[in-house]
């Protein structure tokens, strides 16, 4: 479990998350007081020590099933629970539409998953840095390249098939049912799918990449040369803001001071509203 939290940790910091050593010794404390199957209570834990913003939620949401999501539901052969009858009309009319019916209704059909190498094929690689938040997308474009459309086009023109060699309404009823299941499954399982493949490129990027921390949150003795002169050209950029501040302070006020005790007397009238403003007057000393 440690290192899935570490995993996931180097998740957040690849999707832009900010988080410091601290946190996460902070979100390591918190889950370890906190029994693993109280998922909801672990989740909690977790995004309350590792989450400031509130702009990250819905990325650490988005992850939070990648890293300790249980496994799909599986596909389940359909018909199975058919009457001899219904069941011999089914597989009769499978045999009278083979040509029309794509392979991956017949696997739906079957119960069969498509293969990882399959996904994988269909998917290509995904780029360095992907948003998280964009992978409902992915796994959108990876269901159409696996021809789901047209499936769900072949599903329909079954059922009415079947409707119309005298298949009855319930047990229609039934096979969509079945056959939705399925494809819920389908979808966990590509969505499980493209999560893995964004995990593997996440823990593949250089730890410099993945963390958008940048030098704050690092100790002193983990800098290098590059790193001490970036943060000489901070200071001296902030020193520059500074400065410029200072200047604008100095003009807006126009050298005056508020004198506090000649104001409040001279407003006693106004019932201690300072309605007139005094200001301490300059005695240039001569030269």
């Amino acid at each position: 479990m440690e290192n899935r939290i570490i995993e996931f940790v180097s998740g957040l910091r690849a999707a832009g998350v900010r988080i410091s050593v601290a946190e996460s010794r902070d979100a390591f404390l918190a889950s370890s007081n906190v029994p693993v199957p109280q998922r909801e209570t672990f989740r909690v834990a977790l995004r309350t020590t590792l989450i400031k913003a509130e702009r990250d939620r819905e990325i650490f949401d988005r992850l939070f099933p990648m890293y300790f999501g249980g496994d799909p539901p599986e596909q389940q052969p359909v018909g199975q629970n058919l009457q001899p009858a219904d069941s011999e009309t089914l597989q009769q009319m499978l045999h009278e539409l083979q040509a029309e019916l794509s392979e991956m209704l017949r696997d739906l059909l079957q119960g069969k998953a498509p293969a990882e190498d399959q996904l994988r094929a269909q998917l290509g690689r995904l780029p360095t840095r992907v948003d998280p938040r964009m992978l409902p997308r992915v796994e959108r474009e990876l269901l159409r390249r696996l021809g789901v459309a047209q499936m769900l086009r072949e599903i329909e023109a079954l059922l009415d098939a079947l409707e119309r060699a005298g298949m009855p309404a319930t047990t229609l009823q039934a096979l969509r049912a079945e056959i939705e299941q399925n494809l819920q499954a389908l979808d966990a399982q590509v969505a499980r799918f493209v999560g893995q493949q964004w995990r593997e490129r996440a823990a593949q990027m250089p730890a410099e990449e993945a963390s958008d921390a940048g030098l704050a949150d690092r100790p002193f003795q983990s800098l290098g040369d590059a790193d001490y002169a970036q943060l000489q050209r901070e200071v001296r950029r902030l020193a520059a803001r500074v400065r410029t501040r200072a200047a604008l302070r100095h003009k807006r006020g126009r050298g005056r001071l508020l004198d506090a005790k000649t104001t409040l007397r001279a407003n006693v009238r106004h019932g201690g509203v300072p309605f007139a403003l005094h200001f301490k007057r300059r005695h240039p000393k001569p030269k």
